[in-house]
């Protein structure tokens, strides 16, 4: 086979995707499809990625025996088999099967993925020597014709933030590096692909850091999708994707990786933010695949540490018995692990977009973890809930209530995606509901096109912007703007303090437009004790006390018990499985759900009076998260001068500026 050379850049400038201008020739670079088979995510012969050579090394080890029973299940696992066991019988019959293949789906998402993986047996197969060339023509042709719808859905209007488009240009650069040496379409539909990564798509990868709004359709679909995508272009070319995110686009592929292992509790669940599919609370079955690739990529110890932590967990059920050829292939022991304790203390993800900050007392499995997201709600699967607060330690204590259940737009699914159901500040009126906007328009095709478009098409400022972070040895800090989210002549800022890395402060400055009233919110999963200005809430070994310091004589409400579970601005919108017995729901909606069904609210006392539209009051609340043994928090207090707010915690003292 002749050695193919194609140059990406002229089909970059001239081609399909044009919209943001030249392409400067040092970004893209000419890239040349190596011409031995298998190219797609392995090579023959050992390098620094996966070969059949080094898995071959591998088989007969612990860590691959025990699950070598899974892989003749699949067609991928029969071709592995046929590569690295020299299996056949097990060769033959991916052969068989692949030539009874099409690719298909019903949405976008699925024909994408099912793109992907016809374009790597096609790959794996090719030589095999069943494949005759009238079986052979057919597969060319079925990836042409799905390169061509590829090319026309990412032509048209779509949202960006979506798992849609991860997965067709995920799709179509697999279609693209399997058809090199054997279509004359090849080099189109790799310059489309190149164009996506480098001036397009990917770009909003970029702008996100690695992060994402859209829970189990990120980390199931599109971080998958996109980790195999850099994963191909890395060994079918000789060009380096992964290198190259890293030096052009902010490393965004890394720290997708970095954001996962920060979005997941120490016991495995993952924490509560866009929807989240009922059952894909664990980081078990699909959830390692990006995992492994992105470690196997950059060869990143913090990946090996957290792919056996979710063995550790799970077994071989950290894989779903489907996608076992990917471990084969992926798996890479020769990784050394990296100490968890080695992270810091706080991150912040996505500072230009989701702004999410998340802090750690420590990387030890007993460690207070706090997530705050202050950011723009763009994702198509997102949650409204900017200006939410979590807290973990031991078990989930304050949540994010309720599920993506009964589909999508649903009445529990609305109350889900809602900032009722959220740790946050909710604003009612006459036209106001308490629901917060997000961004959801179609039609860019790069960050910069989105920037510009959302300029013109939407008049509010983001719903969140996170105005001051600071991290030193005594706490960590982060001042969010949420006044994006509020009603007309409404603003919002919340202030959170992570002090000592053992309590919370939390403070909120609101300020109502006329006919507004508001009402500070905290979820638990069990009912919360009220003793004065003191709640206290269990979940398992956790504990949870909240003390409200500001407004003095403030008013705390419980809202929750049966009928009032999942209340929405005064309806209860129970998911329809959900009964009123305790037990029925326990087994349908276990605890890796999170479902709570009491919430906390803590609204302004009229004594003294709450004040006038347009006059500001402050909120401030301190949360202590600990073991369930302990019985009372430390003594607080607050006093007020100069408009600096002081807060004393036991033996520690904060000092909020005047603003």
């Amino acid at each position: 086979m002749k050695r193919i050379a194609l140059l990406l850049a002229l089909v970059a400038i001239c081609g399909v995707f044009s919209t943001t201008g030249p392409v400067r020739a040092d970004d893209i670079p000419e890239v040349t499809v190596r011409p031995e088979r298998p190219r797609i995510y392995l090579r023959p012969e050992a390098w620094d990625g996966p070969s059949v050579e080094s898995i071959r090394q591998r088989m007969d080890t612990p860590e691959y025996r025990q699950r070598l029973g899974r892989l003749g299940r699949t067609t991928p696992g029969k071709a592995l088999l046929w590569m690295l066991a020299d299996d056949e019988e097990a060769g033959k019959a991916a052969v068989e099967e692949f030539k009874r293949m099409r690719i298909g789906g019903r949405t976008p998402t699925p024909w994408g993925d099912a793109s992907q993986r016809y374009a790597m047996l096609f790959d794996w197969l090719r030589d095999h020597p069943d494949m005759d060339e009238e079986s052979r023509q057919a597969a060319i042709s079925e990836m042409e014709q799905w390169g061509d719808r590829s090319i026309a859905y990412l032509r048209r209007p779509a949202t960006p933030f979506y798992c849609r488009y991860s997965s067709v240009v995920s799709g179509i650069t697999h279609i693209a590096l399997a058809l090199a040496g054997e279509s004359p379409r090849a080099a189109e539909f790799l310059g489309v692909a190149k164009d996506m990564l480098a001036t397009q798509y990917c770009t909003f990868r970029q702008a996100e850091d690695g992060a994402a709004g859209g829970g189990s359709y990120a980390y199931r679909w599109q971080f998958t999708h996109l980790a195999n995508m850099v994963a191909a272009w890395r060994s079918a070319t000789d060009f380096d994707a992964g290198e190259w995110i890293a030096q052009h686009q902010g490393d965004w592929l890394r720290r997708q990786l970095l954001f996962q292992i920060w979005m997941t509790y120490p016991n495995g669940w993952f924490v509560k933010d866009g929807n989240i599919w009922p059952g894909s609370h664990i980081d078990n079955r699909q959830f390692r695949m990006p995992v492994d690739t992105v470690t196997s990529i950059y060869r990143e110890g913090f990946g090996r540490t957290y792919a056996q932590q979710m063995f550790e967990r799970h077994g071989v059920n950290d894989y779903h018995p489907l996608f076992t050829w990917h471990f084969f292939v992926f798996n890479d022991p020769s990784i050394e692990p990296s100490p968890m304790n080695d992270l810091d203390r706080a991150e912040l993800f996505s500072p230009k977009l989701h702004r999410m900050v998340a802090w750690r007392s420590s990387w030890e499995p007993d460690a207070t973890i706090i997530h705050f997201r202050a950011g723009e709600t763009v994702d198509h699967h997102a949650t409204y809930d900017v200006g939410k607060f979590l807290v973990y330690r031991h078990a989930p204590l304050a949540i994010k209530d309720g599920g993506y259940h009964d589909g999508k737009r649903s009445n529990h699914h609305r109350y889900y995606q809602s900032p009722w159901s959220a740790n946050t500040v909710v604003f009612t009126g006459d036209d106001h509901n308490g629901m917060q906007p997000g961004i959801d328009f179609h039609g860019t095709l790069s960050w910069d096109q989105w920037k510009a478009q959302r300029e013109r098409r939407i008049e509010r400022p983001p719903t969140g912007v996170l105005t001051a972070t600071e991290v030193n040895e005594r706490f960590a800090r982060a001042v969010g703007d949420m006044t994006g989210s509020c009603p007309p002549d409404t603003q919002w800022t919340r202030e959170l303090v992570f002090l000592d890395y053992k309590y919370l402060l939390v403070l909120d400055r609101v300020t109502p437009g006329p006919g507004i009233a508001h009402r500070w919110l905290l979820h638990t999963v069990n009912k919360p004790e009220i003793d004065g200005p003191v709640a206290v809430a269990d979940n398992g070994p956790g504990r949870l006390f909240s003390r409200t310091l500001l407004p003095r004589n403030a008013n705390l409400e419980l809202v929750g018990g049966q009928g009032r579970e999942f209340d929405y601005n005064g309806t209860n919108r129970p998911p329809q499985a959900w009964t009123d017995d305790p037990d029925q729901n326990a087994r349908r909606f276990p605890p890796h759900f999170q479902m709570g069904q009491w919430r906390l609210d803590v609204t302004p006392s009229d004594d003294p009076p709450a004040g006038e539209p347009g006059q500001e009051l402050i909120y401030l609340h301190v949360l202590y998260p600990t073991e369930v043994t302990t019985e009372q928090m430390p003594e607080c207090s607050v006093r007020v001068v100069d408009g600096r707010i002081i807060v004393t915690v036991g033996d520690l003292e904060h000092e909020f500026p005047a603003p």
